[in-house]
Order: structure tokens, then C-alpha cells, then sequence
């Protein structure tokens, strides 16, 4: 008695790593694997059925659950931004705001804020801010800065120069204090 050369090839279960019929396949994965190591539908039995592995079940299950939680975080996103915007409204052209000077960048008598004026709102909904003396270098984001209820200066009062937040408050001061370079004339004598 002969056997054929299929028979001698042996087929184990993806799952188990038991020897497996071979009568069942994963319906994903195309890997061998016993009816009860995977998932079947109720209304599908006997040789041959639509199996699918334990493995792809729990990938599908954790698909899903990314799936699920990828859009959760998109409409978290979406409350922030509109309780955000409900907050804090959009500011025009030409409004008057208080901007406050980190303590880094101010001196020991430069006021804690700023007083500017909404020169110029970019498309991501940065703003371009600026005072008397200058515009300042960094654009400004809408939880930077607070409306101030009066216009003290007009958008075509800035000049188009730059200056940064802690000089500005340095000259809106008129503070002259601060380190200034020495120059030693002459040699000392010991």
C-alpha cells in the first residue's frame, strides 16, 4: 500500500500548532486552523466551513477599536475648538489688546503687559500684533492675549519695523534701567 505524496505532508492548526484535517481554513488569513479554534457563523456547518482564526478576530476587534477611538479624539477636537471659539471670539482689525510680558522678558519696573492693536489675522488664526513704537516679531495666538474695552491706537499708527515683547515693554516703560557695557579707559595701576 502506497501512500500519495499529499498524504505525507502534515498540516498544523495556525492556533493550537496541533495537527489539523486541514478541512478548515481562515477565511482572512488562508492558514489552516480546527472550527474550534476560530469563529464561525451559526447558520454554516460540517466539512468546509467559513472559519475565521482566533488571530484575525482579535486584529479585526482591534481595528475597530482604533477606528472608533481615531474618530472619538476628532470630535473631542471638534468640542474643544467650538468651546474654545464660544470662549474666546475672533478679533478684528484695528482692536485694541493687552498682551502679557513673560517675566524672563521683562525688567524688574517694565509693566507686566503690553498695550497693542490687532494689525493683520493670518489664515490659521494667528494675529499679527502691534504697538507705538514697532510691530512685535511674533505672531500671536487668541488664549495670548485679552481685549482691551478702549482704542488707544490705530492700526495705521504702527510703524513696519520689528521689536520683541520685552523691548517693547522696556520702551513703553521709558525704564532706562539695565546693564550697559563699561568701557575702561586707560590701565589700572595695583
Amino acid at each position: 500500500m502506497r501512500r500519495s505524496h499529499q498524504a505525507l505532508i502534515s498540516v498544523y492548526c495556525v492556533i493550537c500548532e496541533k495537527e489539523s484535517s486541514g478541512a478548515h481554513k481562515c477565511s482572512v488569513c488562508d492558514q489552516f486552523v480546527h472550527a474550534v479554534c476560530g469563529s464561525y457563523s451559526e447558520d454554516s456547518e460540517g466539512f468546509g466551513l467559513t472559519v475565521a482564526c482566533n488571530f484575525c478576530v482579535r486584529k479585526n476587534c482591534i481595528n475597530t477599536e482604533r477606528e472608533s477611538a481615531k474618530s472619538g479624539q476628532g470630535q473631542q477636537a471638534q468640542k474643544m475648538v467650538s468651546l474654545f471659539k464660544l470662549r474666546l471670539p475672533a478679533v478684528d482689525i484695528g482692536t485694541n489688546v493687552v498682551v502679557r510680558v513673560p517675566d524672563l522678558d521683562r525688567g524688574r519696573l517694565a509693566p507686566r503687559n503690553v498695550l497693542a492693536v490687532v494689525v493683520d489675522v493670518i489664515s490659521s488664526g494667528l494675529y499679527l500684533l502691534g504697538t507705538k513704537e514697532d510691530l512685535l516679531e511674533w505672531l500671536y495666538a487668541r488664549n495670548e492675549f485679552t481685549t482691551a474695552h478702549i482704542n488707544f491706537i490705530e492700526a495705521h499708527d504702527v510703524p513696519s519695523s520689528s521689536l520683541c515683547l520685552g523691548s517693547a515693554s522696556t520702551i513703553t516703560s521709558g525704564s532706562k534701567q539695565g546693564f550697559e557695557a563699561a568701557t575702561v579707559r586707560g590701565t589700572a595701576s595695583i
